[in-house]
């Protein structure tokens, strides 16, 4: 983990590149990759604290996504969920809504051999560490999200258009485009089969001294919840320093052939 000591300087937010997400919040004794945005409220416990004039909590339900919502809307136009306020200031809190550090990180190599087949494998585990998905924020800006897409919901879950314009929140960092970046991935596979010097002798082809044969594979599976393509991202020019996923290109899966004689 590193921490900002002592910035000396007012806090300030941060993100990458040119169409820069400002998700990331630098400040005394914060712990850097910690993400600050706008929250929802998502229980009826939150909402009692922001309840308005006249309104009891009998007003307020929460939704098939999770959302406390006005009581009585679900399924129609006037559909929206409800921004966190939790000191009721008539003002959206600006809080804490994630972080991209992993739990931890593990890796392991597995070696087998048979006779002449040796067969390895490399295994890569990342657990937690959270990503902001810019490219899904954007796509329901522009209305293409499969979120969107709302054919086989029951009647009364069906969202309108203002719903999820609403969670887009004019390009707001909010915590609904938050997600857990876990993973585990078969980085690398391989298999040889090994041809002895022995074979070549007595078949009468005395110079040449071994064959080997096999096949690569990097990238080969990925088994995670991320929503988009490769939970391995990251963007800016120092791609350590960013765990945002903003129309980034998915890792290569690639194989390889090869074919070593030696003489």
């Amino acid at each position: 983990r590193q921490k900002v000591k002592e910035l000396d300087a007012p806090p300030f937010q941060v993100g990458p590149g040119a169409n820069e997400v400002s998700a990331f919040y630098l400040r005394d004794d914060e712990t850097f990759g910690m993400m600050y945005g706008y929250d929802w409220v998502t229980s009826l416990d939150q909402m009692a604290n922001q309840l308005g004039e006249g309104e009891t909590i009998e007003d307020y339900t929460v939704n098939g996504d999770g959302y406390v919502i006005a009581a009585g809307t679900e399924g129609t136009k006037a559909e929206t969920p409800i921004a966190l306020d939790e000191d009721n200031d008539g003002t959206n809190d600006f809080v804490k809504i994630a972080d991209m550090n992993a739990d931890f990180n593990l890796a392991w190599n597995s070696v087998f051999r048979y006779k002449n087949v040796g067969l390895s494998m490399l295994w890569h585990w990342k657990q937690g560490g959270d990503i902001y998905n810019v490219t899904k924020q954007w796509l329901y800006r522009d209305n293409r999200h499969g979120d969107m897409d709302c054919f086989d919901r029951p009647a009364n879950e069906k969202k309108a258009q203002s719903y999820y314009q609403a969670l887009y929140s004019a390009a707001n960092v909010n915590s609904h485009f938050v997600e857990d970046g876990t993973f585990l991935k078969l980085r690398e596979l391989s298999l040889f089969y090994t041809v002895s010097g022995n074979f070549f002798q007595k078949a009468g082809i005395p110079f040449v001294k071994g064959l080997k044969i096999g096949a690569l594979g990097r990238n080969v599976l990925t088994f995670t919840n991320y929503s988009g393509f490769d939970p391995e991202v990251s963007a800016g020019s120092d791609l350590t320093n960013y765990a945002m996923d903003i129309y980034n290109y998915p890792n290569f899966r690639t194989y390889t052939f090869s074919l070593e004689l030696t003489f």
